[in-house]
């Protein structure tokens, strides 16, 4: 590492250490909070301008096999020309309803952009200070008080397995309504309900879609519903 690029890391510290970006945005559909590109934006330029530094964000788009990427880079530049940078990639949908080309292709840059900022920040969307003050993704299980203390004569017990994440294994969907998931989700997203599907598992914290619980599905299929019914609304 040069001189100068171990001058530009403590800025960089010193921002990462500073920075507040409050999860502003609201998810109507999955009932969660969220920032944006922007929020971390507007909460950082300050910084970069008290650090002397510059923070400079590009798209490039990029092909893998056949799938189209958007590739952010993130670059904070010191004034003598070093720099530090991040990037991150985000994947272009085939299609999306609703969304012309530009619009997709822009979605995909405001979220290629917004990983390459945390990346640089070290903003964790997961976990992160700011998101103490907001209501949960999912409901989350109580702990439970034990009902048998140990006795101090048995033997020494193993730990218990990890709770499963909220949703999963709560019970089972049957085959009839998965259907009807399917249907409805492609009916809505079209050739896009592929990778809304995987949004969903990640959201949800599941490995696929046959890992979601009855009353996921149910609150899925209810929103997809929902923007059904908007759009013929709309379109008559």
């Amino acid at each position: 590492m040069s001189e100068s690029v171990e001058a530009l890391v403590p800025k960089l510290v010193k921002i990462q250490q500073e920075l507040r970006a409050p999860k502003n945005q609201f998810n109507s559909f999955g009932k969660y909070n969220y920032r944006s590109c922007e929020d971390i934006l507007e909460a950082v330029k300050p910084l970069c301008h008290a650090a002397g530094v510059v923070l400079t964000i590009s798209d490039e788009v990029v092909q893998v096999g056949e799938r189209v990427y958007v590739k952010a880079t993130a670059v904070l530049l010191a004034e003598s020309g070093e720099q530090l940078q991040a990037v991150a990639y985000a994947r272009e949908a085939a299609e999306r309803k609703g969304m012309d080309a530009s619009q997709i292709t822009g979605t995909a840059s405001s979220y290629a952009r917004k990983y390459a900022l945390n990346g640089l920040f070290c903003i964790d969307d997961a976990k992160d200070a700011d998101a103490q003050g907001n209501p949960p993704a999912h409901p989350q299980r109580q702990q439970q008080p034990q009902s048998h203390p140990r006795a101090p004569q048995q033997p020494p017990q193993q730990s218990p397995p990890p709770e499963p994440p909220p949703y999963k294994q709560q019970s089972s969907a049957n085959d009839g309504l998965r259907k009807a998931f399917h249907a409805t989700g492609t009916e809505l997203y079209g050739k896009g309900w592929d990778a809304k599907r995987k949004e969903l598992c990640v959201h949800y914290h599941v490995e696929s879609s046959n890992d979601l619980t009855a009353e996921a599905i149910h609150h899925i299929i209810d929103g997809m519903k929902k923007k059904l019914a908007t759009a013929a609304g709309n379109g008559g």
